[in-house]
């Protein structure tokens, strides 16, 4: 999910002794080249174990060259404005695929996404 279209490289961190008792964490840079995105992204996997699996977040930081207003057209389908935090927009992302927020800068737009998941 978090590096779809994109091509990436991967940094992990984990404990090589007991990796069943504690958190994973790796760092993503990706570079998209889709009709709705082109340009380099970043991004966050961290996940840790639960006694039946585990469960984690992912966080995707897009920077786009346009202004937060015209954002919401290349969101998913099905995707709506669930609050504002100050100047930050929150989207619930259409299609269950989690949730955006949109941080104005000048005349351009970060978009982050957050996304979790669990096994």
């Amino acid at each position: 999910v978090l590096t779809t279209g994109s091509k990436y490289s991967v940094k992990s961190l984990w404990n090589d002794q007991a990796a069943d008792k504690h958190a994973v964490q790796a760092l993503v840079g990706m570079e998209y080249a889709t009709e709705k995105y082109s340009g380099p992204a970043a991004g966050v996997v961290f996940a840790s174990p639960t006694t039946s699996g585990c469960e984690g977040a992912m966080v995707r930081v897009a920077p786009f060259a346009s202004p937060c207003s015209e954002i919401p057209s290349v969101l998913p389908q099905g995707s709506k404005i669930t609050d504002h935090l100050g100047q930050v927009e929150v989207y619930e992302l259409g299609g269950n695929s989690g949730e955006a927020l949109l941080l104005p800068t000048g005349n351009s737009c970060v978009v982050i996404s957050i996304a979790s998941a669990s096994k």
